[in-house]
């Protein structure tokens, strides 16, 4: 049987089915593996479809075998056979086409492979460099083609979800203005123009809040982003979000709207059913409760405030620590005790995390195990005995600093991964709401929590003005970081899915946030004079959301990083090691834009 390169493909590997027996079919694809069984070569073929068996021998055809013999995996290659369905018993259950294989009658072979470096018939044991640098080799296996086929099904998915909504999908500029938003900006050199610059949008954050100033009331983008920041696991200096905006929304709608897309993509592509409304917890609470602003409900170990109980206390380092103005904080492990090993690690990992240290107390069957229990007053022994029933252990924290909650939120995920406290496959969502408006930084600057166009409670927002009696302003310090605002972050099983608000829509509120910023007037008008001027023109009541899709993707396909369902990431240290990115650039082309190259510059 004759067959040409430029013959065309007929069917695919999944179209081979009992369905097709006796049927002439052309097909193309890759070589996935090949078996050579006592003069009988068995080509396994790899399409977008799936996966077929080719048999050669001479018996079939002499040429054609000949051919087989000497072909490499992942070879590309052009077959022509007849459809054979396969012995009873002998079925690839696997395979849509497990129930036949086809006698190879003509092969071409298109492209013939070098020997390659990353299996991709299998999982081989190579490090990340050596994938991302073959990286269109590693896209081949089975796995992380499933997770990119996963990727366009959602993107899909999500896209029909807010057109049945009356969104409509508009895309903002790459090339826009440098604001200070927030993480660090790349910046793009204008030719035309030297010493002037573009920069990537870290968001569109002002250019949906325009086009919603512009009329259209409902805005989606699925968005590409860019921060130049430090990286890690779950973070890509590039990345991809959702990006939403109403206009005259409650914070309400936002958060139903956004939590019938998340509970629809769990139930279509992972089989689970997400119980609606997600509960809605106050940033204080989830601070209070957890310890950190994105609290994984999926296992207890809720921190408590034990300084009542300890309010009358001669343990000396609990006074000390409530006298300096400090808290007692605590967490219960039920029907769990320690050993000296253990707790002498817990003791260490605590004071790595910024602690002096860290007391415990057994409950055991006649008496509290703790060094500290000697020094217990009679109303403290019987305050552990009604509060914890026989075999748990508390961990204490004395502690006065901010930080105190954090230190014993972060021991809390480390003592539930270590105790496998987490049940496999469980999905717990939540939204924190009412988070600060304003955060301090260590250098004592003040700073947006989510950013500065986040819309402050209104009722606080008042408050302070009467208080104050004048317009507040980045000299006002510490009294800013009494105001909350209305926020809301989507939280997944302890990560940071989405982040939104209500935004600010008056220019007088606005540049009033700006100058509590500390931002220069000058600045306000250079930087964000076209925002103002906007607002002065009707701007509506407006707010959003913008959940990322990288890590809500690699969720919802049981993957840890990021990096599992993004076709071509980024090493941890920005390299693209495909492409041999960064790379410099040749001085004249530095010259045509305007830049040069300073030695010694800062990495």
């Amino acid at each position: 049987m004759t067959l040409a390169p430029s013959d065309t493909r007929t069917h695919y590997a999944a179209d081979c089915t009992p369905a097709l027996a006796d049927t002439t079919v052309t097909l193309a694809g890759w070589v996935h593996r090949r078996r050579d069984l006592g003069g009988l070569c068995f080509l396994e073929l790899r399409d977008a479809s799936g996966l077929v068996q080719v048999v050669f021998g001479p018996d079939i055809d002499a040429e054609a075998a000949a051919l087989a013999a000497g072909v490499r995996e992942e070879s590309v290659v052009l077959v022509r056979g007849t459809v054979s369905v396969r012995p009873a018993g002998q079925e690839n259950r696997e395979w849509a086409s497990g129930g036949v294989e086809v006698q190879g009658q003509a092969l071409v072979i298109l492209n013939l492979a070098e020997p390659v470096p990353v299996l991709v018939h299998s999982e081989g044991h190579e490090n990340q460099e050596l994938l991302f640098r073959y990286r269109y080799l590693q896209l081949r296996r089975a796995g992380m083609r499933r997770n990119l086929v996963l990727r366009h099904q959602i993107m899909q998915a999500t896209r029909e979800f807010f057109f049945a909504r009356d969104f409509h999908e508009l895309e903002t500029p790459i090339l826009c203005k440098g604001t200070p938003e927030g993480s660090r900006e790349y910046l793009v050199p204008y030719r035309q123009e030297p010493g002037m610059f573009y920069v990537l949008p870290q968001s569109p954050q002002q250019f949906k809040q325009l086009l919603v100033t512009a009329g259209f009331e409902r805005y989606f983008q699925i968005a590409r982003c860019f921060r130049d920041e430090d990286l890690r696991s779950n973070r890509q200096p590039e990345f991809t979000q959702l990006d939403l905006e109403w206009a005259f929304p409650t914070q309400e709608e936002i958060l139903t709207t956004v939590e019938a897309w998340v509970a629809m993509l769990f139930e279509r592509f992972c089989g689970q059913t997400l119980a609606t409304p997600f509960p809605r917890m106050p940033y204080r609470e989830a601070m209070a409760r957890f310890g950190v602003d994105k609290p994984d409900l999926r296992f207890g170990l809720e921190i408590e405030d034990l300084s009542d109980a300890f309010s009358t206390t001669e343990v000396k380092v609990f006074r000390g620590t409530l006298d300096a103005g400090g808290r007692i904080l605590g967490i219960r492990v039920p029907g769990r005790t320690f050993s000296r090993s253990e707790l002498d690690h817990w003791q260490d990992r605590a004071k790595q995390l910024g602690a002096l240290g860290l007391a415990h107390v057994i409950r055991e069957a006649e008496e509290l195990k703790s060094p500290l229990a000697k020094f217990f007053a009679a109303a403290e022994k019987a305050w552990f005995e009604s509060h914890t029933p026989v075999g748990d252990t508390w961990f204490l924290l004395a502690h006065s600093g901010e930080n105190a909650h954090a230190i014993l939120g972060a021991l809390r995920l480390e003592l539930g991964r270590a105790l496998d406290l987490i049940p496999a496959g469980a999905v717990a969502p939540l939204f924190v709401v009412d988070f600060p408006l304003f955060e301090k930084n260590n250098d004592g600057s003040i700073s947006a929590v989510h950013h500065p166009f986040t819309r402050p409670h209104q009722a606080e927002w008042e408050a302070l003005l009467a208080e104050l009696g004048h317009e507040p302003t980045l000299a006002d310090g510490e009294i800013l970081l009494r105001l909350g605002s209305v926020t809301h972050d989507l939280v997944i099983n302890g990560e940071e899915i989405a982040s939104g608000s209500i935004r600010i829509h008056e220019p007088a509120l606005q540049w009033q946030i700006f100058r509590c910023l500390g931002i220069p007037e000058e600045t306000i008008q250079a930087r964000f004079g076209h925002m103002l001027e906007a607002f002065r023109y009707g701007a509506p009541p407006h707010g959003g959301m913008a959940p990322g899709m990288d890590r809500l993707i690699a969720m919802l396909a049981g993957e840890e990083a990021i990096t599992s369902v993004i076709a071509f990431p980024k090493t941890l240290k920005g390299h693209d090691l495909l492409m041999g990115a960064p790379a410099p650039m040749p001085e004249a082309t530095l010259a045509d834009v305007g830049l040069r190259v300073v030695p010694g510059t800062p990495k």
